[in-house]
């Protein structure tokens, strides 16, 4: 299991960001491919409407795309593939992976490596105090 996700001691909700962090809460996914992301998603909204259409997502209370250190607040993932990835960290895991396009145009996240691993630790232990 630590493989595919990585527990936090605390429910991010209860952590304190430190204000070097440069927190938003517009994600998107174009502008994070190919970078490595943590998500702490916090539950799946079933049918939710947009411009598009309706679709679930996961709200998310914390993203943090480990490549740049940008870390993104409240945010809410669509995307079919992709939610089905992040949902399996609800309620307090995070999930890591390198975010990835398929041939079909999805977002989905890709499987990490050992040493991803160790830098998601790593930002964990020095920002999640």
């Amino acid at each position: 299991m630590l493989h595919d996700v990585l527990m936090s001691a605390r429910a991010p909700e209860e952590q304190d960001a430190p204000p070097d962090w440069a927190a938003t809460s517009r994600w998107t996914p174009a502008q994070h491919e190919g970078h490595l992301l943590m998500f702490y998603p916090a539950e799946l909204r079933e049918a939710v409407t947009t411009v598009h259409g309706t679709s679930d997502a996961v709200h998310c209370h914390r993203v943090v795309d480990l490549d740049t250190r940008e870390v993104f607040e409240g945010a809410l993932i669509f995307g079919a593939a992709l939610t089905h990835n992040i949902k399996v960290g609800i309620p307090d895991a995070a999930v890591i992976g390198r975010l990835s396009k398929t041939s079909k145009g999805a977002w989905v996240l890709t499987r990490h490596s050992p040493e991803e691993l160790g830098t998601a630790q790593q930002w964990e232990s020095e920002n999640l105090k």
